[in-house]
């Protein structure tokens, strides 16, 4: 029997495949500074801690009409819920993101090519969870559900 979980697990796993193979990105514009986009992020670099001291910077989308959104990572937070022992993922690192990007930018729950300057490209799905009344900016999440880091699977093990 084909699980969801299975189909997850298969899925997370093709999805970073697919995102280490997409072609360059080219060149992007950061302040006003053009630069190459480096090699595609390793799967393994994509961990909590990554993501926590990257904190309060700017990520770059990539819309498939071409432009470019800024997005600023402003919340990174572990969950608190704890798995069954005898989960399969119950030693994998679960944790979100919340970006904060402008008003008149919206964007849909979709997959988006990502860029940061110290981690490269990738892909990450992201859902729409607010605006605040004033209207000023609109929030997204990214959950993850990710194996531990390498280093941190052979303390585990």
């Amino acid at each position: 029997m084909y699980t969801r979980r299975k189909f997850f697990a298969q899925s997370s796993k093709s999805g970073v495949a697919v995102g280490m193979a997409l072609p360059s990105f080219g060149r992007i514009l950061a302040n006003g500074v053009e630069s190459s986009v480096p090699a595609p992020v390793p799967a393994s670099t994509v961990c909590y801690e990554t993501f926590r001291r990257l904190q309060e910077t700017h990520f770059f989308l990539f819309q498939k009409a071409g432009s470019t959104v800024p997005l600023r990572l402003t919340t990174v937070v572990k969950s608190q819920h704890p798995s069954r022992a005898s989960a399969p993922d119950a030693m994998n690192e679960k944790f979100s993101l919340i970006f904060r990007g402008r008003s008149d930018q919206k964007l849909d729950q979709d997959t988006y090519s990502f860029y940061h300057p110290e981690m490269g490209k990738f892909l990450m799905f992201i859902v729409p969870v607010s605006s605040p009344r004033d209207g000023t900016r609109r929030f997204y999440e990214a959950v993850f559900n990710c194996e531990p880091p390498a280093s941190a699977a052979g303390l585990i093990s």
